[in-house]
């Protein structure tokens, strides 16, 4: 789980539970870019792809709070996503619509850009990337929770920004998330973290993993 030391805010809970024991394998976990700075993130882009992991999760803020929240930032940042070697999962930050109202934002209407955040990225239960991994999503109106396995571990993304806009529906996946693993097993522990983590920490804030 991301956790910024300013406001507490929650970017994504990532829970992996245990289905079958399976063969190790690594994953990327990254936030908090490209926030403008689209060569670095597609240099980051390129050492990922070297590193050959089995997929990568971006924990949401593509951009700044401050930033416009314009359509061609949703365009461009969906572009790079899918340079990504292997599939790569996405869950939104609150700087891709919560924030969307202030004045350097563009004073947007903070529920239209997440309609049309969903539009961009979530138009199929599809990750992104050159090799494409199917997920199973929570509804039709929450596209982006989305549930998937791999080598015997159940993952899910949870979309909760820290406005808590979107947490009025939240158990009901999460019970639809552990009903999804009391199928496949009776180990019910959180367990599972990164092998691999690459997170650019800004304005003071801090990554943190929780069991």
């Amino acid at each position: 789980m991301t956790v910024r030391a300013i406001g507490v805010i929650v970017a994504a809970l990532l829970w992996a539970i245990p289905v079958n024991a399976a063969e190790p394998f690594r994953f990327v976990a990254l936030g908090d870019m490209p926030y403008g700075d689209d060569a670095d993130f597609k240099q980051l882009i390129i050492q990922i792809n070297a590193a050959a992991p089995a997929f990568s999760i971006h924990v949401g803020d593509i951009k700044t709070g401050s930033s416009p929240c314009t359509d061609s930032v949703y365009v461009r940042t969906k572009a790079m996503f899918q340079t990504f070697e292997a599939p790569l999962f996405y869950t939104p930050g609150d700087n891709e619509w919560t924030d969307c109202h202030r004045k350097k934002a563009g004073k947007f209407a903070p529920r239209k850009r997440l309609a049309h955040l969903r539009q961009v990225f979530f138009a199929e239960p599809k990750s992104f990337g050159k090799v494409r991994m199917d997920y199973q999503r929570q509804s039709d109106d929450f596209p982006e929770n989305a549930i998937w396995r791999h080598e015997g571990v159940l993952f899910a993304t949870v979309h909760v920004v820290g406005s808590n806009e979107s947490a009025s529906r939240l158990g009901s996946f999460l019970v639809q998330f552990i009903s999804s693993a009391r199928r496949s097993t009776r180990n019910l522990t959180p367990s599972g973290r990164p092998l691999n983590c690459i997170n650019r920490v800004t304005r003071g804030g801090r990554s943190t993993s929780r069991k």
